[in-house]
């Protein structure tokens, strides 16, 4: 499925890459299941400081979600 942002498939396919369900991502970044949803799916582009946290979560460098490549 490609979403509306392309951030949002870079979060869901790292998330799957660590084999790691949804709602342990969103525990660890501390967003709600949903918000995460939202983001993975295009609907919501997130804040810096939301990427931030979600990169940690996955633990992976920043330039990693952000990069084109």
């Amino acid at each position: 499925m490609q979403s509306k942002h392309p951030i949002g498939d870079k979060v869901a396919a790292l998330r799957s890459l660590k084999n790691m369900e949804p709602v342990m991502l969103a525990t660890r970044s501390g967003l709600s299941v949903s918000q995460l949803n939202l983001i993975e799916s295009g609907v919501s582009i997130p804040s810096l400081g939301v990427l931030i946290r979600i990169s940690r979560a996955l633990g992976i460098r920043l330039g990693t979600l952000l990069d084109d490549n």
